[in-house]
């Protein structure tokens, strides 16, 4: 890949991070489903379940995080590595603030820009941070 190429697609996958974090922060749940693959995964570390599979368990997902995340102020720093895992991976550590702070660290496994089908968002993996 060359310079020009990591730069597009690093150009995607940043877009998307943010588009993500936009939506979820204005309560766009249609914007934010629209995001994900018909057969995407979410694993998670706030419910009993860990891994949801598909639109139905990642809306419900999604409209409680958007209901907890309404008055937080969001703090994103995405990590750019030439040595992630695949190259549609991008990783992101996200510091919500309310009254506390909760820190995690957002792992996108993204379709690749040229070949969008029904969503861009493949998994996400979410892990809270100490």
């Amino acid at each position: 890949m060359s310079y020009d190429d990591y730069g597009i697609v690093m150009k995607y996958k940043e877009s998307v991070v943010r588009d993500y974090f936009y939506r979820l922060q204005n309560g766009d749940i249609v914007g934010l489903m629209n995001m994900f693959s018909d057969n995407a995964i979410i694993h998670e570390p706030f419910s009993k379940l860990k891994s949801l599979r598909g639109r139905s368990e990642i809306e419900s997902f999604l409209k409680t995080v958007i209901m907890v995340n309404r008055s937080m102020h969001q703090e994103l720093k995405i990590e750019r590595s030439e040595h992630e895992s695949s190259k549609n991976q991008i990783v992101v550590t996200a510091i919500f603030h309310k009254v506390n702070s909760i820190k995690c660290r957002f792992i996108f496994e993204l379709n690749g820009y040229e070949e969008i089908d029904g969503g861009m968002i493949q998994s996400l993996a979410i892990h809270f941070i100490d």
